[in-house]
């Protein structure tokens, strides 16, 4: 024994330095990358007000650095560019982890210290895969546009080396992993180990194991001993337990059956023993028997299973051959997909997600059979003037403030008498509490009346003796107008908000047909979001796949959200979520509508970030879509089907940044009925403490709205 471990430790020798010249590679790559790291990225990780604590040489080596190699990350990472936000998390990733491996990886390189290869293979990885995504920027992507050849050139002479030398380091330290797996000594000890194996049972021959010691010796290597009998075989199963007469072995501790702690079960009353190699105390079993009789009929769980039915994995069996879990459930009973009942999305709870908002619905279609005895909601009247005197929105009134309105034949729009917006700037509140913040919102907002008679509604232009290519394309108009002209008038303005509230359950204070116009010096959240999400959506590499976005691409050849979602519900056997789809647009009811019959209308061919970029053909078809919308709805319930309706589009081109350009024209429908046009949802409760929930399917409300007749039901009454 002695001889043999004098074997080893002259195999285990350490090698110097000069033996080694893969490693005085990486040693000089090191100590490079360390002052580096030290001397400019750490400098980058810091606000710019919090860099003055770094001496003024280091900081003026940053600049001169940044002054010749016109490096486009470190130039972003010193102004703090939101666009590259990754590569700031880059840097402080190599501030934190990174410096910290280097000096670990000094330490291993000088002392050949083999316990750092698994680091420095994390290093290595990690180093590759950061710096060749910034070459690739450079080459392929738009940090490198405003660069020249030779700039471009001196920026790979840098990049190029500081990707192959980790890329290197990878592979040859995962090579010696696997070669310290394949020593003599490895060998020897998977030679030594239990060859176990489990089959069909073949009689009641057994082996009894006397005084049997464990411990968990040196480098986590367990010492049996063990005294045989039946000549050292037994049949288990078919199988063959071989114990060598040296009773003397070397088992890994890594050998399943003794990293996992394991249930023993005997013949005899004595009680069954854990065996836990972890423990430094020495483990005695005395006289068990491991018995392979007709009562180990199944399959064996590592984890403690005894006389288990159930497949399990044999975590400790070589040449194992059972399958299934490896919780060791008692008597084998388990649960699998194959004994659950099928899933029906029109009777059991699930959740869908909606990726613009990245938020998830909860959907409960089995709650539309309870009865209902709350509140029900009186259906707003049909029977208004066409003109009301009374009304601050009808052609030539006085309004609440003394103006006088236009005496308007199509569309009229002015500024609101009561905006919620005001244009004038304010400084901004002093000495905030991070927890009690404001800032201050400038803009202004405005009236879009919808057409001059006061008892219409844009489901009835629908509808002869109107038209929609007649009374809706001009509300389109307006929109197209507004969105010119408020921020040429207004360059504080950021984001434009179109929106239409129908209906007094939506908290209408007019059933003049209306909508409303927000600008506003920030984004708010909602399209906020939905722009992050849709950029989020186009950059993710897993959506570069034809077979995920379908082809549907932007003008600039990247995915789009809102074009893939259109094809594919466009594509999806029965359409069973489109409303109706014409030339340029689709309606459907999204597949993670919160709202019982909430639509989306979106672009079908191309990207439209907003309305401006509209041509004439798509103006009528978005006026027709509208229209047919809103009538469908209308006849659902046979009343003014009241909702909130918004448009979402590009914010201002004075407020540009790299989500604007991702952005999609969308229209929103938010209508709040459920069972009639008396009942309505309401957000309270759960959907108020945890998250959306809703009860009819989108599928089902889809079909309920797509089955209604395109000519509105007062039409019809009126012909009747």
């Amino acid at each position: 024994m002695e001889r043999s471990r004098g074997s080893m430790a002259a195999v285990e020798r350490r090698k110097t330095l000069t033996e080694r010249p893969m490693d005085v590679l990486y040693l000089s790559y090191f100590g490079i990358h360390l002052l580096a790291s030290l001397a400019i990225d750490a400098q980058l990780t810091y606000p710019p007000y919090s860099q003055s604590v770094f001496p003024a040489p280091l900081r003026k080596v940053v600049q001169d650095y940044l002054t010749t190699s016109k490096d486009p990350f470190l130039l972003a990472a010193a102004a703090q560019s939101s666009a590259h936000v990754w590569f700031r998390v880059l840097l402080a990733s190599e501030t934190v982890f990174q410096i910290p491996c280097f000096f670990v990886a000094i330490w291993g390189l000088l002392n050949d210290e083999k316990r750092t290869y698994p680091l420095m293979v994390c290093y290595g990885t990690l180093a590759a895969s950061s710096t060749l995504q910034c070459i690739f920027s450079v080459l392929y992507g738009d940090d490198g546009a405003g660069l020249t050849s030779a700039q471009i050139r001196a920026l790979l002479q840098n990049y190029i080396p500081f990707c192959l030398i980790p890329l290197l380091l990878t592979f040859d330290m995962m090579l010696r992993i696997v070669g310290l797996l394949n020593t003599p000594r490895s060998r020897q000890s998977r030679t030594g180990a239990l060859k176990l194996g489990v089959g069909e049972a073949e009689g009641s021959q057994g082996l009894e194991l006397e005084q049997v010691e464990l411990a968990r010796l040196e480098k986590n290597e367990v010492l049996a001993r063990a005294r045989r009998e039946s000549n050292g075989n037994v049949m288990l199963e078919s199988k063959i337990i071989q114990i060598p007469h040296s009773v003397t072995h070397d088992i890994p501790a890594a050998f399943p059956i003794f990293t996992t702690p394991t249930l023993l079960t005997t013949t005899s009353a004595r009680p069954s023993l854990v065996l836990d190699p972890t423990n430094s105390v020495w483990a005695h079993i005395t006289s068990a028997s491991i018995m392979n009789g007709a009562t180990a009929n199944g399959s064996s769980h590592a984890n403690g299973l005894a006389n288990g039915h159930a497949n399990g994995h044999a975590n400790g069996y070589a040449n194992g051959h059972t399958n299934g879990h490896a919780n060791g459930l008692a008597n084998g009973a388990s649960d699998s997909d194959d004994e659950l009942p099928a899933f029906d999305a029109t009777e059991h709870p699930h959740r869908r997600y909606n990726p613009l908002t990245r938020s998830w619905v909860l959907c409960s279609p089995h709650r539309t059979k309870r009865p209902w005895q709350g509140q029900e909601e009186k259906p707003q009247g049909t029977s208004l003037p066409a003109y009301d005197e009374k009304c601050y929105l009808c052609p030539g009134n006085k309004r609440a403030t003394g103006a006088t309105n236009d005496d308007y034949t199509s569309t009229f729009f002015f500024e609101n008498d009561y905006a919620a917006l005001m244009p004038q700037a304010v400084a901004e509140e002093k000495n905030q509490h991070p927890l009690l913040q404001s800032q201050p919102a400038r803009g202004r907002c405005y009236v879009i009346c919808f057409n001059p008679q006061h008892n219409l509604t844009l489901a009835q232009l629908s509808t002869a003796p109107f038209s929609p290519d007649e009374h809706i394309v001009p509300i389109i108009q307006s929109w197209q107008k507004i969105y010119k002209q408020i921020p040429a008038e207004n360059p504080f303005v950021k984001y434009i908000q179109i929106f239409e509230n129908k209906g007094s359950a939506m908290g209408c204070s007019n059933p003049h047909p209306h909508g409303q116009v927000w600008s506003l010096d920030y984004i708010p959240e909602e399209p906020s979001k939905e722009l992050a999400s849709l950029r989020a959506w186009s950059q993710d590499p897993a959506n570069q796949d034809p077979k995920v976005n379908l082809g549907a691409c932007d003008d600039h050849g990247k995915p789009s959200m809102l074009l893939t979602l259109a094809k594919l519900e466009l594509t999806t056997p029965g359409q069973p979520r489109v409303i109706m789809a014409n030339d340029h647009f689709v309606a459907i009811v999204p597949y993670w509508a919160v709202w019982p019959f909430e639509v989306l209308v979106v672009p079908a061919q191309r990207q439209i970030r907003n309305v401006l970029q509209m041509t004439e053909m798509e103006v009528v078809s978005l006026a027709r879509i509208i229209a047919q919308v809103t009538c469908k709805l209308d006849n659902v319930f046979k009343c003014s089907f009241p909702y909130s309706m918004g448009v979402h589009q590009q914010p201002t081109q004075l407020a540009t940044s790299e989500d604007d350009e991702f952005a999609q024209f969308h229209i929103h429908f938010y209508p709040p009925l459920l069972r009639s046009a008396s009942v309505r949802k309401f957000l309270v409760g759960f959907e108020m403490m945890a998250e959306p929930q809703r009860d009819l399917t989108a599928e089902q409300a889809a079909k309920r709205i797509r089955d209604c007749d395109d000519v509105h039901y007062l039409a019809t009454l009126e012909q009747s």
